[in-house]
Order: C-alpha cells, then sequence, then structure tokens
C-alpha cells in the first residue's frame, strides 16, 4: 500500500494557537470526520473536554484570581497539547499506510462528501475534477469515477468492468448524450445490477 499524505495541513498546526487553546480539539475532530480512526476521535474528545473546562473556568473566574489563573493554566497547556499532538499525528499519517479498514471508511466518507457536492452543485464538481481520476489534478473524492465524463482506461479500472465494457459505455454516452443514473446505465447497456455490483459505490453520473 502506499503511503498516506497528512489528512491535517500545516494551517492546523497553528489553530490551538489562534483560538486561544479553546479549539485545539478541530483538527482532530475533521480527521474524525474523515475517517481518520479512533484515534482522531479519541483526541478530539479528550481536547474538548479539556477546552470546555477551561472555558467553564475563565468565564466564572474573577480577574486575577487563582481560579482565573488555573483556566488560563489549563488553556496554554490545551494549546501546547494540542499543537504537540498535530504535529505527532502529520508526522505518522504522512509516515505509516493506513490500515485498509480505515481506508476504506476514509474513502467511503469521502465519496459521500463528493456525491452530495456533485448533487447539489455540480459544475462545481465538473470544475474541481471531482469523479476525474484520469486529470493530472482532481479533487480527492475517495475513487468516484464519473461515468459521463471519465476516460475509458478509468472507467475500465475499475472493478467488473475491463475495457470492453468500458468502451461501450463510452461510445454509448457519446451516443445518447450521457447516463442519468446507474439504472439508467444498466438498462441501457442490457446490464444486470450484479454484473457492475463491485464498481457501484464508484459510479457518479454528472450530468452533461
Amino acid at each position: 500500500m502506499s503511503e498516506e499524505s497528512p489528512v491535517l495541513g500545516r494551517i492546523w498546526l497553528v489553530v490551538p494557537a489562534l483560538t486561544l487553546g479553546l479549539g485545539s480539539f478541530a483538527p482532530f475532530l475533521y480527521a474524525g470526520i474523515r475517517g481518520y480512526g479512533k484515534r482522531a476521535w479519541m483526541a478530539a474528545a479528550a481536547l474538548g473536554a479539556l477546552d470546555a473546562a477551561a472555558a467553564v473556568v475563565v468565564a466564572g473566574a474573577p480577574d486575577e484570581s487563582r481560579q482565573s489563573s488555573i483556566g488560563g493554566f489549563m488553556l496554554i497547556a490545551g494549546i501546547i497539547v494540542g499543537t504537540v499532538l498535530v504535529a505527532a499525528f502529520r508526522r505518522r499519517s504522512r509516515s505509516t499506510p493506513l490500515d485498509p479498514l480505515e481506508l476504506a471508511r476514509r474513502n467511503e466518507a469521502r465519496r459521500r462528501e463528493a456525491r452530495a457536492i456533485a448533487t447539489k452543485q455540480p459544475h462545481l464538481a465538473v470544475e474541481a475534477g471531482i469523479g476525474r481520476p484520469d486529470l493530472p489534478t482532481h479533487y480527492d473524492d475517495g475513487g468516484l469515477v464519473d461515468v459521463n465524463r471519465a476516460g475509458s482506461s478509468a472507467i475500465a479500472a475499475l472493478p467488473g468492468v475491463g475495457e470492453a465494457l468500458a468502451a461501450k459505455i463510452v461510445s454509448t454516452r457519446i451516443q445518447i448524450g450521457g447516463f442519468g443514473s446507474f439504472g439508467d446505465l444498466c438498462s441501457t447497456l442490457d446490464l444486470t445490477p450484479q454484473q457492475l455490483d463491485d464498481a457501484e459505490d464508484h459510479l457518479l453520473f454528472i450530468p452533461l
């Protein structure tokens, strides 16, 4: 398995400091949502609890009181711990391949996210390269392939498709102006859903 680029970019390193410690949990909440496993959720929960406790202590403390000092210390601890954990998480995600199950979950989450964009803002999806693994740069959509735009080789690479069916898909979409859905694809090409069962979750149909 190839190495994974870190889900947390460099900008996340400064989030704990920019939020005065109150947003230390945010990078890990983001990583958890993107499917990066239990460690991300655990870090988000722990830092979130620390941030919430610090906010309560500071909000309820008179100025220059011992309670106020404790709250300030907790915020500083949140900044330091959050920054260190983000740096460690970035290094680990850069150098350590994801567990296959975690990778599958992450890609599934990204496909859902990309499908939502394609449904609500199809023009934006096309511009971002969603469903276009054949383009030099494209949105990380978890492995989607836009059946109405992707090249034959990208479609052929899907499980259970192959070069012959991919060529038929491309030639037919030119004749009919694209496919509207998975059901439309199957009925037009006289295929059973079972023939494309393994590929179905990766297929995308952005209107032409």
